[in-house]
């Protein structure tokens, strides 16, 4: 049958500045970014979960950067990747337009551009997948990129693998232990693929898991 999905792209803003999480294939993020009053220019940093089209498409348009004056994040793991997937093409654009990008330690040690950020390796779906966990205070919030895809089934079967999973036993094994901290830290949970508003709270069902969505 079918299942709602989305494909979600995050800012994080502190003071003045803006920072993107992934890019989407690029589609309505520039008239969202608008509403919040932010200009494709004001972005100064993008950090990139893995390089899957529909996370780093909206890096180029028509041959020329859409952020002029971003620098890119992501893990060496997951640069050699792109280097031979699909769409390597891009990657190859990516590099010649912003230069080498800057290198992310998924330690959860690590700040990522301000303190409240840190990486959190999610390898399965991509070899050098990240997912980044923000602290405000006493909460904290992960954002789980592609761990999982289709939250009416992959909550309850955490084992159920998409199929543009690169390493699917790993895939696997990653999904459940992340939903597993989520639920016993109570992170507020967020994906890139959950519908709409995206964001929630995993709890423990028995051997699975059960997602509580936040209201929009």
């Amino acid at each position: 049958g079918m299942a709602p999905g989305r494909y979600n792209v995050f800012v994080v803003r502190k003071v003045s500045e803006s920072i993107l999480i992934d890019t989407g294939k690029g589609g309505d993020m520039f008239k969202r970014l608008q509403t919040l009053s932010i200009k494709a220019e004001d972005i100064k940093t993008i950090l990139l979960t893995h390089s899957h089209g529909d996370h780093v498409g909206g890096l180029v348009k028509d041959g020329k950067k859409t952020f002029p004056n971003a620098r890119l994040y992501l893990t060496t793991q997951e640069l050699d990747f792109w280097k031979s997937a699909r769409n390597k093409e891009l990657y190859e654009q990516v590099l010649k337009l912003y230069g080498e990008p800057e290198f992310l330690i998924p330690d959860e040690k690590t700040k990522v551009i301000l303190p409240e950020i840190v990486a959190v390796d999610l390898a399965g779906h991509t070899p050098g997948q990240v997912g980044f966990l923000l602290s405000s205070g006493d909460e904290k919030l992960i954002v789980v990129a592609d761990l999982l895809h289709c939250e009416a089934v992959q909550f309850q079967r955490p084992d159920i693998n998409f199929r543009a999973d690169n390493d699917p036993k790993l895939s696997a094994e990653i999904r459940r232990k992340t939903m597993k901290r989520a639920a016993e830290e109570k992170w507020l949970f967020v994906g890139s693929h959950l519908p709409f508003p995206s964001a929630g709270i995993v709890e423990v069902d028995g051997e699975a898991f059960r997602f509580v969505p936040t209201k929009p």
